[in-house]
């Protein structure tokens, strides 16, 4: 599968009607963003974060690797590593664990490797006036 297909194809999943979604980690972000603070800090200024654009979105997944990590695959591809900056942005140290914290939001898609939020996050951001705290 093409990287831009991957994205929409994940972006699509995100977005499907909450009493058809197939499985309950959407409403999981939910709970993983209230239980930390600077995971919200994090996730909040996700939006803001520049990203390169992608050079080659046509570029094809190698038939190795499985659907399940085709997601990571497409990260891989963000050149340079967008970590560090976002988490800059945030005003967070750049310590282990929040750089766990930004693979979180990765793993479990509350970001998405265009600088969009997930439903579920972009709807938790926006009942939030305040992400301070950590």
């Amino acid at each position: 599968m093409r990287a831009d297909e991957i994205l929409t194809n994940a972006k699509e999943y995100d977005e499907l009607p909450e009493d058809t979604h197939p499985d309950q980690q959407n409403r999981g972000i939910v709970v993983l963003l209230e239980q930390h603070k600077m995971l919200q800090k994090l996730v909040a200024c996700w939006p803001n974060v520049m990203l390169p654009q992608d050079s080659d979105p046509t570029e094809k997944a190698p038939e190795s690797i499985p659907d399940s990590h085709q997601m990571r695959w497409l990260w891989s591809r963000i050149e340079p590593d967008p970590v560090p900056g976002w988490i800059e942005l945030a005003g967070l140290p750049n310590a282990p664990h929040v750089r766990r914290l930004a693979q979180q939001a990765i793993d479990n898609r509350m970001v998405f490797p265009d600088g969009t939020l997930s439903k579920w996050a972009r709807r938790f951001v926006a009942t939030r006036t305040n992400v301070g705290g950590g």
